[in-house]
Formats: C-alpha cells, structure tokens, sequence
C-alpha cells in the first residue's frame, strides 16, 4: 500500500497492490480519514507492490506498480482528479517485487527503480521526459533483492539506491556514477579543456570510455538530451563548453 494524495484534494489517498487480482485499489480520502469504495485498475500478473509520483510531471501523483510474474511495471498515469488511464508495461527482469521512484540522472524526471527478486538485480528505467521510460538496464544486487529504496547516500547530490536482498542477508549499496553537469566528461565538476578528449573517447563508443573513467557516466556526453551519444552532441558541446559549463 502506498499513500498520497491522488485526486488533489490535500488529503492523504491509499493505493493498494492486489497481488491475485492482478488490479491496484484507489481509495479517495472522504476528508475525514475514511476512504471511497475501492476503484480497481488493471495492472500486470501479481502486482506486488506499488509507488506513488508524479511520473509525467504535469503535478499529479502516478502510480507504478511491481509485477512479480509477468516480470515488469505497470505505469498508471493520472489524469488528474484520482482516476488512472491504463496501464502501460514496462519489461524489467525476473520476480520485480519492489518499485522505487526517484530522479536518478538528474534531469528533473522521475525514474524508477526495480528490484528483481528472482534476478539478483535490480532494474533501472529512465524516463524519457513524458512519463515514458527507456529500457530497463541492470545493476547486481546480493541474492533475492526484496526491497529498494532511493536517496542520496554518499552526499554528492545524486539519488542512490539501497537494496534489502532476502537470501544473502545483508543490504546492497550502489552509488549513482551521474554527474548532474552535460559535458564533464572527466567527471571533476566542470567543463574545461580537459572534457574534450573523454568527450571524442565517448563518442567512439560507452565500453572504452567507461573502461578509462569507470566512476563517470556515458551519457554525461548525451549534451543535446536525444538519448544517445553520436555527432549530434559535438555543437552542444561546444557550445557548453565555450559558456563555462552552462547552456540554456
């Protein structure tokens, strides 16, 4: 169960992953702390859990919805007086169980966090700006991750994520490698000369770049925002780079 408020009304909603149903309860708050009939809405086979934000950024809370046994996420975008347009899945890997959301590439969207309780991993999707995400891509955890949350663990401004893993006993700890600032390529907190060569190694392809800077990002060279890094990005780098490390 997850609560917010889903219908903008200031009071404290309740939504609700129906793990047999294969739906998600909404229960409006009366006002007084008493709830609405439940509304049922469709998500992926074993929701197992569900979490609440605003996932397209029109400044209603979203739903995202775990699936344990269709192996991905329910999206369930609100339209904005607490009733939900269907579901849209999104693959993540085996048992997702646990769903987090929180911005983790620094662009000012929403992303979510998976944990994949038969995988030993967890999934992360990056939302594409309009509530839609990219493909899941993984990051290993301890054996039967159970629960993941996100936050800022080591103080350097960007979401981190910890996971609870059921069988290994013990807590996985991965550190965000994003660096908030397009163009960094060195990953040093600005932009400078010293970007240009990272800049055209990242341009030849993610694996040599990140073999050399392993605690820096791909996609810090991504400096026109298409969601990939080629040609495109060598003007708005250049223009980056000639502003000081700003571009409007």
């Amino acid at each position: 169960v997850a609560i917010g408020d889903l219908d903008g009304d200031g009071d404290a909603d309740l939504a609700v992953a129906n793990y047999w149903s294969g739906n998600v309860s909404v229960l409006l708050n009366q006002g007084d702390g008493t709830f609405a009939a439940a509304v049922a809405y469709g998500a992926g086979v074993g929701p197992y859990s569900v979490a609440l934000g605003d996932l397209d950024g029109d400044g209603d809370a979203d739903l995202a919805v775990a699936n344990e046994y269709s192996d991905n996420v329910s999206v369930l975008l609100n339209q904005g007086d607490g009733t939900f347009a269907a579901d849209v899945l999104y693959g993540a890997d085996g048992g997702p169980v646990s769903v987090a959301i929180g911005d983790l590439d620094g662009d000012g969207d929403a992303d979510l966090a998976v944990a994949n309780f038969n995988s030993a991993n967890v999934s992360v999707l990056l939302n594409q700006g309009d509530g839609t995400f990219a493909a899941d891509v993984l990051y290993g955890t301890g054996h039967g991750p159970l629960s993941v949350a996100i936050g800022d663990l080591d103080g350097d401004g960007d979401a981190d994520l910890a996971v609870a893993n059921y069988y290994s006993n013990n807590v996985s700890v991965l550190l965000n490698r994003t660096n908030p600032l397009p163009g960094d390529l060195d990953c040093d907190g600005d932009v400078d000369f010293d970007d240009i060569d990272p800049f055209v190694l990242a341009l030849s392809g993610q694996q040599g770049y990140e073999a050399q800077y392993p605690n820096c990002n791909w996609r810090n060279a991504d400096c026109n925002h298409d969601w990939q890094v080629d040609f495109d990005d060598i003007n708005p780098f250049v223009e980056i780079l000639n502003s000081g490390g700003s571009r409007s």
